[in-house]
């Protein structure tokens, strides 16, 4: 008798009477930048042909390119749950908001004394959102690096996130001098890909002849889709 295997869930809880006015963490297929919406997968011929000179050898774009879409649609997105304005003046930044509760603070020039950020003005982002996931599972947190997060930063980290609920976000403010940014409730902040901790240890070898020819057998079976038809596996964050 073959039992289905039961699929890990990420849980993201706020506070009684928050829950409805922030903006929601979602699975990150839900945030796909407009830009590659609206890129075309193929150059036409009239732009190959422009670009030819600055080695371009072939037709498609980076929409063409399955891991750029797994890595836009792998996890989940935390947005910024509400409106925010960023006063930026003399390299120093103000941040003011609605809500009345401190959701935005800072960390102390100290703590980042040493590392290639001294000097920087730090903040820190406090996540409304305690986040949960089953046992031996934890969470990589970083900036959605295709995404335009107006300025604000994160700062990558991973935390266990089976025992640790609480988790809030350094960051920088990276926007422009003596300019005022608005950051409007709901950009992409955060994207959360939760993983299941296990050891592991590394080996160097030397590529047997074998598999690097089967490798080049299969790849001069496709024109395209290669890694698409023979190399992606399934996945899905719900």
């Amino acid at each position: 008798m073959r039992f289905k295997k039961e699929t890990p869930v990420i849980t993201f809880e706020g506070e009684q009477g928050f829950l409805d006015c922030f903006a929601q963490p979602a699975p990150a297929k839900k945030f796909i930048p407009e830009w590659y919406k609206k890129m075309k997968v193929r150059l036409s011929e009239n732009e190959f042909a422009r670009y030819s000179n600055q080695l371009v050898q072939r037709e498609h774009t980076m929409k063409a390119c399955p891991p750029v879409l797994d890595y836009l649609t792998g996890g989940y997105i935390i947005p910024m749950p509400f409106d925010l304005m960023v006063t930026n003046e003399n390299g120093q930044q103000d941040f003011s908001y609605n809500v009345p509760v401190p959701l935005v603070g800072g960390h102390g020039e100290a703590q980042i004394a040493g590392s290639p950020y001294s000097g920087s003005q730090a903040h820190k982002l406090t996540n409304p959102w305690f986040i949960t996931t089953p046992k031996g599972y934890s969470c990589y947190f970083f900036k959605p690096h295709y995404a335009d997060t107006m300025g604000i930063d994160i700062l990558p980290a991973v935390v266990d996130t089976d025992m640790q609920h609480e988790v809030n976000f350094p960051f920088f403010f990276s926007g422009k001098e003596d300019k005022d940014y608005y950051i409007p409730k709901g950009t992409p902040m955060v994207q959360v890909l939760p993983f299941k901790r296990q050891d592991w240890k590394m080996e160097i070898k030397e590529l047997s002849n074998r598999r690097g020819v089967y490798q080049s057998l299969i790849a001069n079976t496709s024109f395209r889709s290669l890694y698409q038809d023979h190399f992606k596996s399934k996945k899905s964050y719900r």
